[in-house]
């Protein structure tokens, strides 16, 4: 039997075989913001959250009713965890379990909140942090951000000169597909590697990620073999952010595959490689990748 106070709409609340969908919440939380009128929607959401939060209540809807309703929207997650969050005060705590899963859920926790009423002016992981102890942040498996001064890049570096060779002669044989286009002007000693497994003890099935640094362009290139269609496939001319955006789509699908993958090697310069099962993908072990990715690409090691 549920036993919610009365501060909370009792129409509004879930069955536990609700599935109700509500589409366009970017537009339903401007629309509450301008017109200072709570929608319906957003009314349902938050009587349930307080169901869920109110310590004397034993309501507690899965959050996967939360997301379904949500239509997984980006905007709508962003909000909804901002709400579970904000909470706090009416209760002195927060349901952990919530935030650990909607945290997951975000595919970029540096973007801003979507517009809503009392709408935080910071990331979303700003606003997490910040509000968030040590021993939650640990609990919900989200690393806080690097250093400042981790990511700033070095002050005048010194500048890489390396010669590019000239193409092959009509007499020289051509390269093969895998071997390196010095032409181009790769940084060819230097390269950041991932490494798709299905079997441990097949390395031939593996698909294989390389991420390389142009020399000449200082642009990035990802070349991936996919070795179920034997193609090779790549992507020229790539800022580091572009890199970044890239990786945060590549690795959200590996978490969702249905027949995933055994596990995934990361091989990055002047880091560890680490094996990885597509499973542990949490948002603190993608945090962490892209990270190391992107102090990597800002300041790109010299293999001699």
């Amino acid at each position: 039997m549920i036993n919610v106070t009365n501060t909370v709409n009792m129409k509004n609340i879930w069955n536990s075989t609700s599935s109700r969908r509500i589409f366009g919440w970017k537009d339903i939380l401007r629309t509450w913001k301008n017109n200072h009128t709570t929608p319906h929607a957003v009314e349902c959401i938050l009587d349930n959250l307080r169901g869920a939060l109110n310590p004397s209540s034993t309501y507690s809807p899965r959050v996967s009713q939360f997301l379904t309703f949500l239509n997984n929207e980006q905007e709508g997650i962003a909000w909804f965890l901002f709400e579970c969050i904000s909470l706090r005060w009416m209760w002195g705590d927060i349901h952990l379990e919530y935030v650990r899963e909607l945290v997951d859920e975000i595919d970029n926790l540096d973007t801003q909140f979507p517009a809503f009423p009392g709408s935080p002016n910071c990331t979303i992981r700003k606003f997490v942090t910040d509000n968030l102890s040590a021993d939650e942040l640990d609990y919900i498996q989200m690393m806080p951000p690097l250093e400042e001064e981790l990511l700033t890049p070095l002050r005048n570096p010194p500048r890489i000169q390396r010669s590019v060779p000239a193409a092959p002669s009509r007499q020289e044989p051509l390269l093969e597909n895998n071997a390196v286009d010095a032409s181009r002007g790769d940084d060819c000693n230097t390269l950041m590697q991932i490494r798709l497994i299905r079997n441990i003890n097949k390395k031939d099935i593996d698909e294989v990620v390389n991420i390389k640094r142009n020399s000449i362009t200082s642009l990035f290139e990802v070349r991936h073999f996919d070795r179920s269609s034997g193609l090779h496939m790549n992507n020229y001319s790539m800022t580091s952010d572009a890199v970044i955006r890239h990786m945060k789509l590549f690795l959200r699908m590996l978490t969702v595959d249905e027949e995933p993958y055994t596990s995934v090697q990361f091989s990055l310069p002047c880091m560890p490689t680490i094996l990885v099962s597509p499973k542990n993908l949490t948002s603190q072990t993608r945090d962490m990748i892209y990270d190391s990715m992107a102090l990597t690409m800002e300041s790109w090691p010299v293999v001699y």
